[in-house]
């Protein structure tokens, strides 16, 4: 049994290894084209217009999550649910049932922004002519409500590549493309708002396209008699509503910062504290790399009652990010100042100290948010929704002291503080609801090996003036040092199963490669 066992962790974490390849190559583009937009965005328009996008993405975002009424995550757990249990036409029920809803919702939640944008524009942006621009976007939000669906609905058919290649390189590339075409012909400010806007309907057809031809060949099923039907929108409503609110208000916590900015401060101190976020938040690609694929295979797992195979996936995923990302963690906190300069330009060095507080906590919580993924699979999501209206009350309160007195980098401490507790709090639950700790002890090995190569960072520091070369050059012999030292010392078997796994499939390439070229030559 423990065999079995065994080898069923060890088939999951290679396929999770081989999706997050694809996911990693489209991830590293999509954060590539994210901040070559918003780098754009800063150094043509300046700190005050990077602050007014940040805002009118947060207010969009905000509207899209509370209209989503819970239901898109609730379909990213169903949906792999019923097809792993070849229920195929209870998933098809569930979506058509979504998107009825879902139109419903979206069509109300356009018209209150519509109504609120006066509100909006006076309280946040300090200027009643940005209601203008609330109302030009209240309908995109059933627009970016259906990607979003789309979107989510692709990935639960397990079609890693595709998902990847649209919610990361397409909705960006196209975004950026638009944005350098208005800005080489010389438009103002209102290019960020077009190309935003355009990006945003050319993801939505195209995710409508991809989910059609994979829904017409998995979401298959003759119809379903009433009973089942009201069964099924019982279960789905009961786990879905919770979500409802920890979505919203998880999405409001991830804002509040910057709102109580910029009702405290100014558009440009949102810009500021904007340009330390997305760089802290690095820290969270690797998870994303493993995410996509993580929930729905957990998910089938526990439906086959196969609760050592989670258990061993979820503590082998905990440490690899772990183990990825304290490098990048220890770079961001030691030199905060050099990766703002060269991503945003000198003009927003005063989010430095923002930058290297909010790296603490995105560091943390990446390993810990685990455990999250993990309540919702079991169906904690009531749980959840507790959990989020402490953090968001605890946000506030924090925000709302520290943001006057210390200004961005008092919001930087709130949320980073936030970010840290929560984390804890998703383990301990996670503990005693599913009886899985998302981390493994030799994680505190990984963390010692980690000091040999920090200590030479750090004298060199001494030696060389801090810049983007030296930084480079220092960041090549850390991972050195660091990668030698984690292969002696810091590999358990699973990971050395997965090296081989890659090591053979190299192998196999470069030799199919070699016949290739010598049956040519021929």
């Amino acid at each position: 049994m423990q065999k079995q066992n065994y080898t069923s962790t060890e088939r999951a974490l290679k396929l999770i290894v081989r999706s997050s390849v694809i996911v990693l190559t489209t991830v590293v583009l999509s954060k590539l084209l994210t901040w070559i937009y918003r780098v754009l965005i800063a150094r043509f328009y300046g700190p005050e217009s990077y602050g007014i996008y940040s805002i009118l993405i947060m207010i969009l975002s905000l509207f899209v999550t509370f209209g989503s009424l819970g239901f898109i995550d609730g379909l990213f757990r169903f949906v792999p649910k019923y097809i792993g249990e070849n229920k195929k036409r209870y998933a098809k029920y569930l979506v058509n049932y979504s998107i009825f809803a879902l139109i419903i919702s979206g069509v109300i939640s356009a018209i209150l922004l519509y109504l609120f944008s006066d509100y909006f524009a006076i309280h946040l942006f300090k200027d009643i002519k940005f209601s203008r621009l609330l109302k030009i976007f209240s309908p995109l939000i059933l627009v970016w409500m259906f990607s979003n669906l789309f979107l989510t609905l692709i990935n639960s058919f397990e079609k890693i590549g595709w998902h990847s290649l649209l919610s990361d390189v397409l909705s960006n590339l196209s975004r950026l493309i638009i944005i350098i075409f208005l800005i080489l012909i010389g438009f103002s400010r209102n290019a960020i708002f077009i190309s935003y806007g355009l990006s945003l309907i050319i993801l939505f057809i195209a995710s409508y396209f991809v989910f059609r031809y994979f829904s017409s060949r998995i979401l298959i099923g003759k119809k379903i008699p009433e009973n089942v039907k009201k069964e099924i929108r019982k279960d789905f409503i009961s786990y879905s509503w919770p979500v409802i609110f920890s979505g919203s208000i998880g999405k409001l916590n991830f804002w509040t910062d910057s709102l109580i900015i910029g009702f405290f401060l100014a558009p440009l101190q949102v810009g500021f504290y904007n340009a330390a976020v997305p760089i802290a938040l690095l820290l969270h690609i690797i998870p994303e790399l493993f995410y996509p694929l993580f929930l729905p295979l957990i998910t089938r797992t526990i439906a086959s009652k196969n609760n050592l195979v989670a258990r061993d996936i979820s503590k082998q995923l905990g440490k690899w990010i772990f183990m990825i990302n304290l490098p990048i963690f220890l770079f961001l906190f030691i030199f905060p100042g050099v990766f703002i300069n060269f991503i945003f330009g000198k003009e927003f060095l005063i989010a430095e100290y923002s930058l290297r507080i909010l790296s603490v906590g995105a560091f943390i919580s990446s390993f810990l948010y685990m455990s999250q993924r993990l309540l919702l699979v079991y169906g904690k999501s009531q749980v959840l929704l507790m959990n989020s209206i402490i953090a968001f009350i605890s946000n506030i309160i924090l925000n709302i002291i520290l943001v006057p007195k210390y200004g961005i980098m008092g919001a930087a401490i709130a949320t980073s503080s936030v970010w840290i507790v929560l984390g804890i709090i998703f383990t301990i639950q996670s503990s005693k609801f599913t009886s899985i700790i998302s981390l493994r002890r030799n994680m505190i090995t990984i963390l010692l090996l980690s000091i040999i190569p920090l200590i030479i960072i750090l004298v060199l520091r001494n030696l060389v003036v801090p810049s983007t070369v030296s930084i480079m050059l220092g960041g090549i012999l850390f991972l050195v040092v660091y990668g030698i030292l984690i292969y002696l010392f810091g590999l358990d078997k699973n990971d050395i199963l997965i090296l081989k796994a890659i090591k053979a499939k190299v192998i196999s390439s470069t030799l199919k490669n070699k016949c290739f070229n010598a049956y040519n030559e021929k």
